[in-house]
């Protein structure tokens, strides 16, 4: 399958307050379970980080972001520059849930000429778990230098197929695949809840 996949573990956290990648449910990081449900999709895996020291044990090549301030847009960006894939499925390191099941059947998805496969649930479309064809990466490119950082903006204006829950449902295998934290609270809630 031309396929890459890559994790976004570059952020800030600042809502956080420390670096999500290594918060941990049951002992294993965030970023350790991101990578046991992604790692049999493809040879190809990359994590977009600032942190190399501290995200380098985990394993796979590491690529710096080339649009820091940016968000999770400068990461796809960044993603998709260093692929070499026809696709790429763009994970957030911050959604402990995923499972193997789920993200094979949104790989699965026929792409034809979609520019972003990405599932929606009843919180809306899901770009931080969505796989995007390495056509699109002018247009990330261009919406960051225009100062258009919003994901779902971005992929309102690519050619996208969603995935309603209707059709993932029976494969995620948990009730809320796409729970992420963005804070402490979250983190606390998300911990108790977590398969």
């Amino acid at each position: 399958m031309d396929l890459t996949v890559a994790i976004l573990a570059g952020g800030r956290s600042k809502r956080m307050g420390s670096d999500k990648a290594l918060l941990t449910i049951e002992g294993i990081p965030l970023l350790q379970r991101v990578i046991n449900a992604a790692h049999t999709l493809a040879d190809t895996r990359i994590i977009i980080s600032n942190n190399p020291t501290t995200h380098s044990p985990f394993l796979w090549s590491l690529f710096p972001d080339r649009f820091p301030d940016a968000g999770p847009l400068g990461g796809l960006a960044t993603a998709l520059h260093h692929t070499t894939t026809s696709h790429l499925l763009l994970l957030a390191c911050d959604m402990p849930n995923l499972t193997p099941p789920l993200l094979q059947y949104v790989v699965d998805q026929p792409r034809a000429s979609h520019g972003v496969i990405i599932p929606e649930d009843e919180k809306g479309l899901q770009p931080l778990c969505a796989v995007y064809s390495r056509s699109v990466l002018p247009l990330a490119e261009d919406a960051i230098k225009q100062g258009q950082l919003s994901m779902q903006k971005f992929v309102g204006r690519v050619n996208a197929r969603v995935v309603n829950k209707e059709k993932w449902a029976t494969h995620a295998g948990v009730r809320n695949p796409f729970t992420n934290f963005n804070t402490p609270e979250d983190y606390r809630a998300g911990r108790k809840k977590a398969p």
